[in-house]
């Protein structure tokens, strides 16, 4: 039957050395003359095999635990040295506010949102837009689009406007720079078209100006970033239509805390063995 191995360590292994943890505490109930374990206890040289196999047991849920800790992702801001205090924010949902501190990138800038522990899920979260231009996030891992804040009319790139609390989670393959970028789309009015007397409309055009995290920012745009924690950062766009409150577009970047494995639980369960144990040994010599 093939063995189960889990990040290089053997599980079966693993469970072999619980197995004969129970074994030795149903035992070594009565430590009062070396016998054999098959009749009820267990001998001085049994127990010293046993104490072997627990420490086994710990050194190997500790290998696995340091193994599944490594790779434990993370998200920090390189900063680019500038920064801003939030005025007319309107984004609570943000959890920030007038008087919050940003780190702030421009045109120019260098730094930005920083991923490590890659390869891993990331969760981007639409938290809103307040503005009257026409802004999107794309993740620049697939090129695909994130959210956008409109519902255009088939002028501008057709789509449905995105809703606040929507989430896309997409696997980032490497650590570095997390992959994404604001769109802004600036409406620029076009002259009418006129013949023989007759005027007709003439359809907007549009500039599209671009902030990418960790590279280009174009124009007035602004990128600001905000560090809720170790696995989570807000990301706001100034798109440059001239008021500087940082609120026309705000994402929260994420990536999952992995939770303490299996091997943690049989780690401190080896250890309180072995301690429990040793002070059964002491206590019938």
């Amino acid at each position: 039957m093939p063995r189960i191995v889990f990040n290089g360590t053997d599980l079966d292994f693993l469970f072999d050395h619980w197995i004969w943890l129970f074994r030795g505490f149903s035992s070594y109930a009565k430590p009062k003359s070396p016998s054999v374990i098959g009749e009820g206890r267990i001998s001085r040289m049994g127990c010293k095999e046993m104490k072997k196999k627990i420490i086994g047991a710990a050194v190997a849920a500790a290998a696995m635990f340091g193994t599944i800790s490594a790779q434990a992702a993370s998200l920090s801001i390189i900063p680019s040295g500038a920064t801003v205090v939030l005025s007319g924010f309107d984004l609570a949902i943000s959890g920030l506010g007038n008087g919050s501190t940003v780190q702030l990138f421009t045109n120019g800038s260098s730094g930005g949102l920083i991923l490590s522990g890659a390869p891993t899920d990331v969760t981007f979260e639409y938290l809103g837009s307040e503005t009257g231009a026409l802004n999107r996030a794309v993740e620049n891992e697939n090129g695909d689009e994130l959210f956008r804040n409109y519902d255009p009319d088939g002028a501008f790139l057709p789509g449905t406007a995105s809703s606040i609390g929507d989430t896309a989670v997409v696997n980032i393959a490497s650590g570095g720079y997390v992959p994404f970028k604001f769109d802004a789309a600036h409406q620029i009015p076009s002259p009418p078209v006129c013949a023989l007397g007759l005027c007709l409309p003439n359809p907007p055009t549009y500039v599209v100006e671009t902030a990418t995290n960790g590279g280009d920012i174009e124009g007035l745009l602004a990128i600001a970033l905000f560090q809720e924690s170790s696995t989570s950062v807000i990301a706001l766009l100034n798109d440059g239509t001239g008021i500087y409150d940082y609120d026309d577009f705000a994402l929260r970047i994420s990536v999952t805390a992995i939770p303490l494995p299996p091997a943690v639980l049989l780690f401190g369960g080896a250890l309180i063995g072995l301690g429990w144990l040793t002070r059964r040994r002491k206590l019938a010599a």
